[in-house]
Order: structure tokens, then sequence, then C-alpha cells
């Protein structure tokens, strides 16, 4: 009895070695080499896509000293029932199928590792996760428009170089309950004037002395003209209490120096006036500067409480800390702060406050105070009433 089960073991075996071949690279694993496992497969002639099977579980186990490969897979549990020629016939009816003596019809139906299988769950590429993902920039990191709070800490840091900038008219009229500033003409004459103040801060004491303001860092710019006649024409000239550019350097000519408090100096650039620091201006200052605007027609050539030009003043000031050369000017400049005052009014209505009846004054000629002499002047005589 024994010699007939061994025969039949013999013989089975026999039947698996004609089915099954064993990779060279396995039998070097047995030897103890550094080579990677492969699995076992039948190599079909017309399979499209050979299906690897296991590693049959005769074949020694590798070397502790050799690494083990991904690819290998413990077998799965082997069926009862399976007989060696039922295992043979099942190879030979499907060819692309693995071949395993120790693999039930059920588990090799659907096998546990073979290269042609779909992946398992845990050697699926699992799809990306959130935080895998190259996500969108998130607000902070995208490179987009100053936030509010950006805007804001922009804004403090520009009123820490100017700071209290403002502008008011404080001569040539009075302020109605409307808020209208109205001039009452009392005389009809030009040379009215309205005059103007423009105050302002730079900088602050504690600043030290690396923010020093370099002369032509700070510009100032107010309108030209703010005056019209009924036609819409300028009808206005200015004064200053600054000097001009060209006094500037007709000093420095004539080897006469202005005075120490003289630190700014105004020209005309691009249809406005532009007044700049000729001197370096320490943090802490807080000066002003006015100007006038006066009449140049007569009174009535003036739109009866219409309203005159808007007064804008603008100014900014390159930041010292960014200044890199005080000859070219290279650094930045705060944003443009603004001081605005509404347009004047000019009263051209008269009232009578007293009418008396005197004896005119009698001119037998024509008065050259009176204008151009008309034709035959010398004809007539003249009657002045006031």
């Amino acid at each position: 009895m024994k010699t007939r089960f061994t025969s039949f073991l013999f013989a089975s075996l026999l039947a698996f070695s004609s089915a099954v071949q064993v990779s060279p690279v396995q039998a070097d694993v047995n030897n103890n080499t550094d080579a990677k496992v492969r699995d076992t497969v039948v190599e079909p002639e017309e399979s499209a896509t050979p299906a690897p099977a296991e590693t049959p579980s005769f074949l020694p186990s590798p070397s502790p000293s050799a690494p083990a490969s991904a690819d290998t897979e413990a077998s799965p549990t082997p069926a009862a029932s399976q007989t060696p020629e039922e295992t043979a016939a099942a190879s030979s009816a499907d060819p692309s199928a693995s071949v395993d003596p120790e693999e039930s019809p059920a588990s090799s139906a659907t096998p546990a590792s073979t290269s042609s299988a779909a992946l398992t769950e845990t050697d699926q590429p699992a799809a990306s996760t959130e935080t895998d993902q190259p996500a969108a920039l998130t607000e902070t990191d995208q490179p987009a428009a100053l936030t509010e709070m950006d805007q804001e800490a922009s804004v403090k840091a520009d009123d820490k170089l100017v700071h209290d900038f403002d502008a008011e008219v404080f001569y040539g009229g009075m302020r109605r309950d409307d808020g209208k500033y109205v001039w009452s003409a009392r005389s009809h004459a030009p040379d009215h004037r309205f005059s103007y103040r423009v105050s302002f801060g730079l900088g602050d004491e504690q600043s030290g002395d690396d923010m020093v303001f370099a002369p032509g860092t700070v510009k100032i710019t107010v309108p030209v003209t703010v005056l019209t006649d009924r036609d819409g024409n300028r009808a206005d000239k200015y004064e200053m209490s600054i000097p001009s550019m060209e006094e500037v350097k007709e000093s420095e000519e004539s080897g006469t120096p202005l005075d120490n408090d003289v630190s700014f100096a105004y020209e005309e650039a691009d249809g406005h006036i532009v007044i700049t620091n000729i001197r370096n201006v320490d943090p802490g200052f807080e000066g002003f500067i006015e100007m006038s605007y006066l009449t140049t027609e007569e009174t009535f050539a003036y739109r009866d409480m219409g309203q005159q030009g808007t007064f804008t003043a603008t100014i900014t000031a390159m930041d010292p800390a960014t200044v890199t050369d005080t000859e070219t000017l290279n650094g930045t400049w705060t944003t443009p702060q603004t001081a605005t005052v509404d347009g004047v009014y000019i009263d051209t209505q008269v009232t009578l406050q007293q009418m008396a009846e005197r004896a005119p004054a009698q001119y037998d000629s024509w008065q050259k105070a009176w204008g151009k002499t008309p034709e035959n002047a010398d004809k007539y005589a003249y009657f002045v009433y006031e």
C-alpha cells in the first residue's frame, strides 16, 4: 500500500513538472542570491494577456538574507477535495489560468495575485487626497490686489511720513450760513484777493536722522487759477508766500543766500503750481504755505453768485528709508493725499443805501477822465449828476 501511494505521488509530481516552469531567478533565490522572486507562470502560446501564477508551495522558501519581493504573497488555503488529476485537467482546459497544486477551483477563478487581474484595494494607485492635490491658492497665497487690511497698513505707513494735510480759504470773503464763501463786492476795481493756506506735517521727531527728507523729495501741487469771468476765461493771477525756483537760482548765482527758514520753492509745471523742498526737512516738521488769487477784471466782469473753481491741493513724499540716490531721487513715493476747498462766490449786486438831490456839475468841454472823446464834442455842454 505504501508503494502504490508513493508511485501515485511521484506520477503527480511529474504531471506538475510538465505544466509548471520554474524561473531561473527563483532558483537563484533558492541558492540564497539577492535576485528578486518572480511569479511562476504558464506561458501560453496565443494568450494576449498571460496571467502569472503564485510561487508553488513546494519550492523552498527564500533565504532570510534575500529581500522579499512585493509580488510574492502567501498562497490561499488549499481545498481538501482537489486532486492532482483534476488540477492537471483544469490546467489543460484553460491555459491562461495560473497553475497551483494548492489552489481550489474557486480560488483559481479569481487568483489572489496575478499580473492580469485587477489590482486590489491596497495595490490600486489611490486617488489623490485633498492634501495631495495641487489645490488652488488660498486667499492669503494669491498674488491678488491688496486686501483691506493691507490697504489700511499702507495708509498708516503713509500717515507716518505725511500727516495732517489740509487746505482752507481764510481771506477775501465771509462764510455764510449755507456754507458758501462769498465776497460781497464794495468796489468795481480789480486786484481783490482770495487767500488760501495749505498745512501739513512730515515724519515725526522719533523717526531718527535717517528719516530726513532730502531736497526734492516732498512735492505739493496747487492750481494755477481758480477765478474765471462770465465767459469762462481765466480772470486771476496768483501770488506765493515762498520764492520761485528762478529766484532761488538767482540767489545762488549772486551769492545772496535765502533766509534759513525758507525750505520750499515753486514753479509752474503741467498746468499746476508745483511746490518742492529745496533743503533737508527734518522729521517732525509741521508748517503751512499760503497763496493768493487776485481778480484781474472789474467786478462786473464776473458772474453774479456764480461758483468759481475748486481749489485742489495734493502732497506726496519719498520715503527716506527707500532713497538710494539723492541726486537721481531713486526711491518710493507715498500715495498722494488730496485736500480740496469749494469754489468761492462773488456777489456783484449793489445796494442803494442813500439818495440826495444835488445840483449837477457843468462842464463846457469833454473831460479826458470820461474816456474817448466823441465826435463834435466841442458843440455840447456837459452836466454830471452824482
